[in-house]
Order: C-alpha cells, then structure tokens, then sequence
C-alpha cells in the first residue's frame, strides 16, 4: 500500500491498482463536508467505527492538482477550470447550510481523480480550517501562514489573533485559485480590476470568467458565488 496523500485528519492510500481507501477521523464532525467530496467516488465498500470512516473506492489514477498542473505546463482548460470553480462552490455552500465555512484553500490538499479525462473529479482532503460562522462571520482562533497564494486581502491583512472575517473571504480565494489555474499569476494585495480582467483575457465574457470577477469584489458582502 502506499500513501498518496496525507492532510490534517485523513489519509489517501493506493490499496493497488485502481483502487483507493481514503480514510478520515473526523468524519461526524464534518459530515456533510465529506459527503459532498465523497459523491462522486464509485465505491465499493465503507464503513464507520467510532468517528474514523474508511472508504474503499475505484478510480484509474488519483493525483494532486499541483501534479496535475506540472502536467499541463502550469495551465488548466476552461472545462478543467469551470469543473473546478463549480466544486468548490458547491462544497462551500453545503458547508454554509450547516452554517460552517473553510477560511482557505491549501492547493497542497486538493485531489484530482482520473486526471487523464476531458472533465476530472475534485476532492479537498482538509478540514483544519473548516469554522462556525456567527453572525456572518468566523472567528480565528488557530494560526495560518500568510505564504498561501490564495488568501484574501483580510488575511494578508489581519495583524493579530483572535480575529472576525466574514465569512465570504473563501469567495476571493477561490477566484485567486481558478485565475491561477487558468493563466498562472497569482494577485497580490494591491490588484487592481485591470489585473485581474487582464489576467482573465483567455475567458473573457464566458460563465466561468463573470463567476471569478464576482469573487473578487474588495468589499467581502458584495462577493458571491454564483455560476450562471
């Protein structure tokens, strides 16, 4: 057996070839996080003790999206991307319906199933930061490290802890993420709007590229995620 991948409370294992065992410990206490990643898997078998839940599944390769995007020359398609932006838009709103949201997204800790397709599955593999939100808000107790590429104004912003952000700081981070797979430039905390309609050039005026610019307003309650 051999370990794809390992994150805060879960491990990926290769069992042999096309099949997986992803095994989380704390499956009840973020419930409809895992099912949302999970719902896509062909499973073969699952099963619960305690708060450990092990799924046995099928796929003919699994790799990171760091892999993935050496593999590309640092670019995603517009499918790939679009695919992306959907599955962490929807994973964020089941969160929200349990009134729960993730402060960031560690690209380290993102999955890739059958890579090789038009159109790849994605799974998160991270629940450190998955927050309660109060009144439209989390409250940040825990450290995190401002070299993650994907964190908006407000934490690159932040100076101390504990802390309040709105909630909608994870939009911003996945328009950062799907700009970075589209075109490879990540923004710093000074952007402007050109920077990032320039950056967009190769999907402009598409779905995916309206989804991204709502991401990405300064003022987090004008953000919105929203693929229409």
């Amino acid at each position: 057996m051999n370990i794809i991948h390992k994150s805060h409370t879960s491990r990926l294992i290769k069992i042999k070839n096309n099949t997986y065992k992803l095994i989380t410990e704390d499956y009840d206490s973020h419930k409809n996080f895992w099912k949302y990643n999970i719902k896509n898997f062909d499973i073969i078998e699952k099963k619960q003790e305690s708060n450990v839940f092990t799924i046995i599944f099928t796929a003919e390769e699994i790799i990171t999206l760091k892999m993935l995007l050496k593999n590309k020359k640092n670019k995603l398609g517009y499918k790939q991307s679009e695919t992306l932006f959907i599955f962490f838009q929807n994973l964020i709103k089941s969160l929200e319906k349990d009134n729960c949201s993730n402060l960031l997204i560690n690209i380290n800790d993102i999955m890739v199933i059958n890579p090789r397709m038009a159109i790849p599955n994605f799974f998160y593999m991270n629940t450190k930061y998955l927050l309660p939100i109060k009144e439209n808000k989390l409250e940040i107790t825990i450290p995190f490290l401002k070299n993650n590429y994907f964190l908006s104004p407000e934490l690159l912003n932040m100076k101390e802890i504990p802390s309040y952000i709105n909630k909608k700081s994870i939009y911003y981070s996945i328009g950062v993420l799907i700009s970075y797979v589209i075109n490879n430039t990540i923004f710093k905390n000074n952007y402007t709007q050109e920077d990032i309609i320039d950056n967009l050039d190769t999907i402009y005026q598409t779905k995916l590229y309206y989804a991204v610019i709502r991401c990405f307003n300064k003022n987090p309650e004008n953000r919105f995620l929203l693929y229409i």
